[in-house]
């Protein structure tokens, strides 16, 4: 049996109906209950000056894929990611922006529209844009509120703070929409843009899906020599100018995927730049796409717990034999 062959497999069939950015969309980590679940806007509208939290929607799971909810970005990562469970808001209310037009900017996007309207969003007073990742921040004092607030702080990851008073943030928004039916719930932020008459998902513009493409070395441009030379794909076998292990530090950690060679020094070949881990496990960009698609499948098919730890089902002995004529 050879699993990253299967997953590639599941993958390579999965990719024939679903776009590029399928793979990435993750499944929200609440589990379900009896309560209503609903979306709720994050709007910073230009005409008004004002950031207000609007337009509850009761949620779907096509949701997810409609509005791009790709999870957190990794700790160490720049955070990019726009749509967010309510209970990471603190990541929209605090460096998202920020690190997002930083990422813009060094790929080469820092004239596009979306850039140019995260600019128009720190002149209008909206944001602060920092030099460094994980600086900047929302101006909170620019969000729709009741008027007998006085202060609000967003400075814990999990609480946001309401005159010296702590409020999970599902509870904040509740506030915020005047809502006092607690059986609803709040489980998904998505920000948009207004001028006027005219709104834009920001989620869905073609700039911010180009970047997390980039991000997710997902994108044709700049990847056609990885390497800088020709190479045998570990899962196809094929010499393609794409092949790098570089592929394998974008898994998720917790993932089928998840391959550590890249920080075993043993399983590289030494030279005068340091080790090569293309020796080692190197993968092309068309496999590695593949390989993202498989584990969603394997993610959400063939995950089960063994004593209350999490395990994969192996699919080959559910499905069937498999060729490996990939």
């Amino acid at each position: 049996m050879n699993l990253p062959q299967i997953t590639a497999l599941i993958g390579a069939e999965e990719r024939k109906s679903n776009n590029q950015l399928s793979s990435l969309v993750k499944p929200l980590k609440l589990k379900k209950d009896e309560k209503k679940w609903f979306v709720v806007f994050m709007t910073f509208d230009f005409s008004r000056g004002e950031i207000i939290f609007d337009d509850p929607l009761p949620y779907s799971e096509d949701m997810l894929e409609t509005y791009h909810y790709f999870g957190n970005n990794s700790a160490a990562s720049m955070q990019t990611y726009l749509v967010r469970e309510t209970d990471s808001l603190f990541y929209l209310l605090t460096t998202v922006w920020s690190d997002l037009y930083l990422a813009l900017q060094k790929n080469g996007m820092g004239t596009g529209e979306l850039a140019g309207w995260l600019r128009k969003m720190q002149e209008i007073g909206l944001i602060q844009l920092g030099k460094k990742k994980k600086e900047g921040s929302v101006s909170l004092d620019r969000i729709c509120m009741p008027v007998s607030w006085k202060s609000v702080r967003c400075e814990d990851k999990d609480k946001i703070s309401i005159d010296g008073e702590k409020y999970k943030f599902d509870d904040f928004i509740r506030l915020l929409l005047l809502d006092d039916t607690k059986n609803n719930r709040y489980v998904l932020v998505v920000p948009r843009i207004r001028e006027g008459e005219k709104a834009c998902i920001l989620s869905q513009h073609p700039d911010y899906m180009n970047l997390v493409m980039r991000l997710n070395n997902m994108d044709e441009q700049g990847n056609d020599d990885v390497s800088g030379s020709r190479r045998v794909c570990y899962i196809c076998h094929e010499k393609k100018p794409d092949v790098s292990s570089r592929y394998t530090t974008k898994f998720n950690r917790s993932g089928i995927n998840k391959i550590f060679t890249t920080t075993t020094i043993n399983a590289a070949r030494f030279h005068m730049d340091g080790q090569d881990y293309d020796d080692s496990y190197s993968i092309c960009r068309d496999c590695y796409q593949n390989l993202l698609f498989g584990e969603r499948v394997i993610e959400r098919k063939f995950r089960s717990t063994i004593a209350r730890e999490s395990a994969f089902i192996l699919p080959e002995a559910l499905i069937g034999s498999f060729k490996y004529e990939y």
